[in-house]
């Protein structure tokens, strides 16, 4: 399946368009293998417990994102520099001209593809597009096939956990939580600085963990 961060009202012609750029990447990234030598793929398995129709509980997300920050030695403190870290994965950052498509990931020949969109260019969203497409590699890749995703409801789902693992594997919950003691905009400046995540989606990690 090929996982796609977009609105519901994203046309198929578009999607289709997408699917072609996973195409040409690919035929790029095959023709390059001829004559470098990659990075070998640095991903630990995740026993994804799917939950039916309903999204799988916080805490299952938060142990799925700390396994990968421990499998990548990353402690609980901030990232850095994010694309440099996910380096082993095939990462392609283009105009998808979409403005209903942020970013959409797939594996591919064993392979795990990530694609992001140049169109909307600041650090905090490119972060967490790529935490977010993770997510889908690691708990939903092996789980969910082309057809499943034609079902609304499963991409409801599937959205909903993406997107909690992206605040779960950016903001770690124990280091996180102890930053945050003012609900003021100021404060949430200063924490986006160290960060370097939105405020938004800040706001909606201390949400999910009840701060």
């Amino acid at each position: 399946a090929v996982f796609f961060r977009s609105k519901k009202t994203v046309r198929v012609k578009a999607l289709n368009a997408a699917r072609e750029k996973i195409e040409i990447f690919r035929e790029i990234h095959d023709y390059l293998e001829e004559y470098v030598d990659f990075p070998k793929l640095n991903l630990p398995k995740i026993a994804y417990e799917d939950d039916g129709i309903d999204p799988i509980d916080n805490d299952q997300i938060e142990q799925y994102a700390q396994t990968l920050r421990f499998y990548w030695e990353l402690g609980n403190k901030p990232i850095d520099n994010l694309i440099n870290i996910v380096q082993k994965i095939m990462v392609s950052k283009m105009q998808l001209r979409m403005s209903k498509l942020d970013a959409f990931s797939v594996w591919f020949d064993n392979k795990p593809f990530i694609f992001l969109s140049s169109d909307k260019d600041t650090n905090a969203r490119i972060r967490f597009d790529l935490a977010h497409e993770l997510g889908h590699l690691l708990m939903h890749a092996d789980y969910y096939s082309e057809e499943d995703m034609k079902d609304s409801a499963i991409c409801d789902k599937l959205e909903n956990e993406a997107d909690r693992f992206a605040g779960a594997f950016l903001l770690p919950k124990d280091s996180f939580s102890k930053d945050v003691f003012s609900t003021s905009i100021d404060h949430f400046v200063q924490l986006k600085a160290k960060w370097k995540a939105s405020i938004g989606s800040m706001i909606y990690r201390c949400d999910t963990l009840g701060l």
